[in-house]
């Protein structure tokens, strides 16, 4: 049988600052890639600066407003993760973005470390997620 506690994080140990949960590639032994979980209350706002890491906006719960170089997404998100696919927003590294909420929900902000990118930022349509 494997030790799997490694991977088990109980619950409120892996909070930070603003986050439920913050995975980063060297508190989970991994190469590049991380995740945060964010809760906003009802008008509450969170800035992200992705530094040297490509992140999603991927609402698990509730719909929320990115804003990222003078650009804004809308993102309707859902009213829970088993509920339907859900629109998200892609930022990328070296950015900072201003995600806030009208209504409040729970984000998911999975992230990766990439040591260049070209890519701007960007939404993604629900419909395009495949199921």
């Amino acid at each position: 049988m494997s030790d799997t506690s490694k991977y088990h994080l109980p619950t409120g140990t892996a909070s930070h600052g603003p986050y439920d949960l913050l995975v980063t590639p060297e508190s989970a032994g991994w190469g590049y890639s991380g995740l945060r979980i964010l809760t906003l209350s009802p008008g509450e706002r969170h800035t992200l600066s992705t530094g040297d890491c490509e992140f999603l906006v991927l609402p698990l719960t509730g719909g929320c407003t990115v804003t990222i170089n003078n650009e804004t997404f809308e993102l309707d998100g859902r009213t829970g993760v088993f509920a339907s696919a859900t629109d998200f927003a892609y930022l990328p590294r070296a950015s900072e973005a201003v995600i806030s909420s009208a209504h409040g929900g729970t984000y998911a902000l999975p992230s990766a470390r990439t040591e260049r990118s070209s890519l701007s930022a960007r939404y993604g349509h629900k419909e395009d997620v495949p199921v």
